[in-house]
């Protein structure tokens, strides 16, 4: 009797599985394509999945943003796709929506857009509920508040910063890009969703924050332990 018994319970736990629906989810990626002196460029990668197993939608947009602030100029649509499983036959099909004939190269060339590169790991920038910081030696110091980053889609209490990306864009009197970039992702797949935004800040707020931070720790009391 043990046999029987163990393989109902196994096979109990396997329909479970089988007709068990997925969390809801949306994941939403920003990827940084380059800047010029009044605007950012980057590819907008969506897919979302209502608690199914049997469909779920992808889109990718071409988008322009103001570097100084979050409003969205414009989004061109790329493609869409509807990806449907059969339930009965299990066989996937795809929907694919283009959008109007696209040339990327020519659309950033026409903008003056230059290439963004990576720069550094960003280690010593990081966030939590009031904004985005600099830190160092147990020392903080905000570059953003907590309004200014969640204007740009940040949510600061669940995010990491895991990119800092420049370009080759140089102010009117030359020298360095005012502007620098990072991106904050937060969620996870599992639990709702992923986002990664990208985060520009003025490089002198970086700056500023740095050298508050160097200021502090040099004139710590001895003794005081690194956090």
């Amino acid at each position: 009797m043990r046999v029987p018994l163990l393989f109902l319970v196994l096979l109990a736990g396997w329909s479970g599985y089988a007709y068990a629906s997925p969390s809801q989810f949306r994941w939403h990626r920003e990827i940084l394509l380059g800047d010029n002196q009044e605007k950012y460029f980057y590819l907008l990668i969506t897919m979302s999945n209502a608690g199914t197993y049997y469909q779920d939608f992808e889109s990718t947009f071409v988008c322009e943003r103001s570097r100084e602030s979050p409003g969205l100029l414009s989004k061109t649509m790329v493609r869409a796709t509807t990806r449907s499983t059969n339930v009965d036959t299990g066989k996937t099909e795809f929907q694919e929506t283009l959008g109007d004939s696209f040339d990327l190269f020519r659309y950033l060339s026409e903008r003056n857009c230059k290439p963004a590169y990576f720069e550094m790991w960003p280690e010593s920038v990081a966030c939590d509920e009031h904004g985005l910081y600099f830190r160092d030696a147990g020392q903080r110091s905000y570059i953003e508040g907590e309004q200014s980053v969640q204007g740009w889609g940040m949510e600061p209490a669940r995010g990491s910063v895991v990119d800092h990306l420049e370009t080759r864009t140089y102010g009117t009197n030359g020298g360095e890009n005012p502007i620098v970039y990072f991106v904050v992702r937060s969620g996870e797949m599992d639990d709702g969703g992923q986002s990664s935004v990208i985060i520009p800040v003025r490089r002198l707020k970086l700056q500023a924050a740095m050298e508050d931070v160097r200021q502090r720790v040099l004139t710590r009391e001895p003794g005081t332990l690194k956090r």
